[in-house]
C-alpha cells in the first residue's frame, strides 16, 4: 500500500474518533524511516488540544490500525498538536492565536505579498494584523497564503 493510500485511510478513521473530543483533524503525513513506517497525525480544538486528548486519540487510531489491517510491518503512531512552527491551516486556528506575531503571506490582486505583524481578531472569515509599522492589515482568510508565527526566542 502507498504512503498516499495509508495517509487516506487515517483520515478516514479520523472524524469519529476527534468528534468525541470536539477537536478537528491538521494534517496526517506518512513516510519511512529508520524504523519503518511513520504515521504522524496532528489534531486540534479550538481552545488547545491536551496531552490527555492526544493520548485518547492515539489509543483509539491505534486500535483501529490495528484490527483494520491497514499497515503491514512496523510502524509508529505519533499524535499530537502543530508545534508553534507550524503555520496556521484552518481559519478556526486563528482565534485562539490572538496576540501573537506572524509572518503572512497572502494574495492581493495577481500579487504575492509578505508582512509581519501582530494578529489582532478575527471576526467571521476577516483576519486583522496589526503590521510592525502600526498599520492595520485586514484579510479575508482565503487570501492567506500561509501565516507562521515568529518565534519568541
Amino acid at each position: 500500500m502507498s504512503f498516499e493510500q495509508i495517509r487516506n485511510k487515517v483520515e478516514a478513521l479520523c472524524p469519529e474518533i476527534l468528534a468525541g473530543i470536539d477537536a478537528f483533524l491538521v494534517e496526517v503525513s506518512v513516510k519511512h524511516d529508520g524504523r519503518g513506517t511513520l504515521v504522524r497525525v496532528l489534531i486540534d480544538t479550538d481552545a488547545g488540544i491536551t496531552i490527555d486528548q492526544c493520548a485518547h486519540v492515539s489509543r483509539e487510531l491505534g486500535r483501529l490500525l490495528e484490527t483494520g489491517s491497514v499497515l503491514e510491518g512496523s510502524y509508529r503512531l505519533e499524535v499530537s498538536s502543530p508545534g508553534i512552527d507550524q503555520p496556521l491551516k484552518f481559519l478556526r486556528q486563528y482565534g485562539k492565536n490572538v496576540g501573537r506575531r506572524y509572518t503572512v503571506k497572502y494574495r492581493l490582486e495577481q500579487e504575492t505579498r509578505s508582512a509581519v505583524g501582530t494578529l489582532e481578531k478575527v471576526e467571521g472569515d476577516q483576519i486583522h494584523f496589526r503590521l510592525e509599522s502600526g498599520e492595520p492589515l485586514e484579510l479575508t482568510f482565503d487570501r492567506i497564503i500561509e501565516a507562521k508565527e515568529i518565534l519568541p526566542w
